[in-house]
């Protein structure tokens, strides 16, 4: 698949002899670019485009979100929640307390102006005091629903490969294939390719972007965008942005 003169798998092809890219050799074949260059490289084994991107569009659909990769992205998921809830926790107490620092603040000035004290000093300390609050009091409020929220729906395999199906079948020409060639990029993190050891094909290792195709699945199923319990065990709300390692198996 060739979109605006690139391919489906440009740039995420890796040689698992040498860590170089992979890179089209004469028509629709890639091979190992330290081979190609230097020759010191054993690695001299090449594919087709079409065999590659078969065998990575087979994988994406029908192997990656697996039952045991689905668990681990929920225990990942949970992990981090937690981690940025404790992280929220303590902003919140320290700016809490800041502005419990700055109520009592002006709380002296106020008094001090009711015992007669006015001054223009005073009266421009109250201001920043006040200044100050405001800014401490919108800080504590946006601390309360800064994390962006994605769901984990219990489908999530299923909207997964009827996401990656929809994306195949507008691969092509035009701006649609552009946009259905990107996502399915961004899923990809890199192929690995090494020899065979017992024939002359080459293994492939798919290292997918769960963040990103937690967010594709998210797109698929729109109306689900709320947060649910984990006892409900159906749904897992999760912060976006948070770090997963790639998903790996062998195509």
């Amino acid at each position: 698949m060739c979109i605006g003169g690139r391919f489906l798998l440009s740039g995420v092809l890796v040689c698992g002899v040498c860590g170089g890219r992979y890179t089209i050799m004469g028509k629709d074949r890639y091979g190992c670019a330290g081979h190609r260059n230097s020759g010191t490289y054993p690695n001299d084994r090449t594919i087709t485009r079409q065999a590659i991107e078969g065998r990575v569009l087979a994988g994406l659909k029908e192997r990656l979100l697996g039952a045991d990769v689905v668990a681990a992205i929920i225990e990942k998921m949970v992990v981090a929640q937690r981690r940025d809830q404790a992280e929220a926790r303590n902003r919140r107490g320290d700016r809490e307390r800041a502005l419990a620092g700055t109520d009592r603040k002006i709380a002296s000035i106020l008094e001090a102006v009711e015992n007669g004290m006015y001054s223009p000093s005073l009266k421009e300390r109250l201001s920043a005091l006040e200044a100050e609050r405001a800014t401490l009091a919108a800080e504590i409020d946006a601390l309360g629903t800064e994390a962006l929220e994605m769901l984990l729906p219990a489908n999530l395999p299923e909207l997964y490969r009827r996401k990656i199906a929809e994306l195949e079948s507008v691969l092509g020409d035009g701006d649609e294939g552009m946009a259905a060639m990107e996502m399915i990029r961004s899923m990809v993190d890199r192929v690995v390719l090494s020899p065979c050891p017992s024939d002359a094909g080459l293994e492939a290792q798919l290292h997918g972007d769960l963040l990103a195709i937690l967010e594709a699945c998210a797109e698929a199923e729109p109306k689900r965008r709320q947060p649910a319990s984990l006892e409900a065990g159906c749904q897992l709300s999760v912060v976006a942005g948070a770090g997963f390692e790639p998903a790996t198996f062998r195509l």
